[in-house]
C-alpha cells in the first residue's frame, strides 16, 4: 500500500511541472522543481525495471537452470518472459553507458580546450581561438572560464565583465554538478515521455540563476542582455553564455523593469522542498519494498523429475 501511494504521488509530481507556468518563477525554485521531477522520472524507470525482475521473474531463472541441468526442455514462453524482463534493463543500462561515455568525452574535450588556450584572459579566464563570441565554463572538478578571441574583439568592457560574471556564477553555484545529475536522470528515464523537456527546462533555469548571480555583482542588465545576444554556440564540453535554449526569454526578462522580475515565492519554494522530500522518500522506500518482495518464499515453476 505504501508503494502504491508513493507511486501515485510520484506520478503526480512528474506531471505537475509541465502543468505549471515556471518560466518566470524564481530560478532556484523552478530549477528545484524540475530537478525533483527528473529524479522521480529516473526512480520510476529504475523501479519499473526492478519490478519486472522481482515480480515477474523471482524464481523462474533458478527453475530453468535446474531444468537445464536435468536436461528438461525449457518452454518457449519462458524465453519470451526472459526477453520481456531483460530488454528494458538492457535499454536502461545502454542509455546510462552512452551518457557516461559522453560525459567522459566532454571532460577530455574540456582538458583539450584548456591545454590549447592561446593565452590568459580577464578575470582568470583563458583565451581560445575562433571568431565567434564564445564565453563558457568548461570542466567538472576544476572548471575554467573560456573566452574566445572573437568575444574579446566584439564585446565592450561592460559586456565582457557581465558575461564573465555569468560564467563565474555557473562555477560558484556548482551548476555543473546539477547538469551532471540531470544528464544521469535523463539517461535513466530517456524512454519516458517528457524527460528531454524536463532536462532542457532545468538547464534553462540554471542559466537564469547564473544571470541573477551576475547581476548581483555587475548590475548592468543591458550589458548582459547584449552579451547574450552576441554570444554563439560553445565548443563541446562547455556551457555557453547563450545556453542551450531560451536565450530570447532571458533577454526579455533582463530588459524588464526590476520590479517585475521574478522573486522567490514561498508556495513554490515549499513545493520544491516537498518534491525533494518525495524523491528522497521514494529512493528509500522503493528498494526496501522490492527487497521485501524478492525475499518472499521462492516458487520454482518446474522441478527435476528423475
Amino acid at each position: 500500500m505504501t508503494l502504491a501511494a508513493l507511486a501515485l504521488a510520484a506520478g503526480a509530481a512528474i506531471v505537475l511541472p509541465h502543468a505549471l507556468r515556471l518560466r518566470r518563477v524564481h530560478p532556484a525554485s523552478a530549477g528545484a522543481i524540475w530537478a525533483a521531477a527528473l529524479g522521480l522520472r529516473a526512480l520510476a524507470a529504475l523501479g519499473a525495471v526492478a519490478t519486472l525482475i522481482v515480480l515477474l521473474h523471482p524464481a523462474r531463472a533458478l527453475g530453468e537452470v535446474v531444468e537445464w541441468t536435468c536436461g528438461a526442455p525449457v518452454p518457449a514462453s519462458h524465453h519470451v518472459l526472459h526477453s520481456a524482463v531483460v530488454a528494458p534493463a538492457v535499454l536502461v543500462a545502454g542509455s546510462v553507458l552512452v551518457a557516461a561515455w559522453r560525459v567522459a568525452r566532454g571532460a577530455r574535450a574540456a582538458r583539450g580546450l584548456v591545454r590549447g588556450a592561446v593565452g590568459r584572459g580577464p578575470a582568470g579566464s583563458v583565451i581560445v581561438g575562433g571568431d565567434d563570441v564564445v564565453l563558457a565554463a568548461a570542466g567538472l572538478s576544476r572548471p575554467t572560464l573560456l573566452v574566445s578571441a572573437g568575444a574579446l574583439a566584439r564585446l565592450d568592457d561592460a559586456e565582457l565583465a557581465a558575461a564573465l560574471s555569468h560564467e563565474r556564477g555557473h562555477v560558484v553555484r556548482r551548476h555543473r554538478w546539477v547538469l551532471l545529475y540531470a544528464e544521469t536522470c535523463r539517461a535513466l528515464a530517456r524512454f519516458l515521455p517528457g524527460t528531454t523537456r524536463a532536462a532542457r527546462e532545468l538547464a534553462f533555469h540554471l542559466e537564469r540563476d547564473a544571470d541573477r548571480w551576475a547581476l548581483g555583482r555587475h548590475p548592468d542588465r543591458l550589458a548582459l542582455a547584449s552579451a547574450i545576444c552576441k554570444s554563439g554556440t560553445a565548443p563541446a564540453a562547455a556551457t555557453a553564455l547563450a545556453g542551450s535554449g531560451g536565450a530570447v526569454e532571458r533577454v526579455q526578462e533582463l530588459l524588464e523593469p526590476v520590479q517585475r522580475t521574478a522573486r522567490p515565492a514561498r508556495p513554490l519554494a515549499a513545493l520544491a522542498g516537498a518534491l525533494a522530500a518525495l524523491v528522497l522518500c521514494v529512493a528509500i522506500v522503493l528498494p526496501a519494498e522490492l527487497a521485501a518482495e524478492a525475499a518472499g518464499p521462492p516458487q520454482l515453476v518446474h522441478s527435476c523429475q528423475r
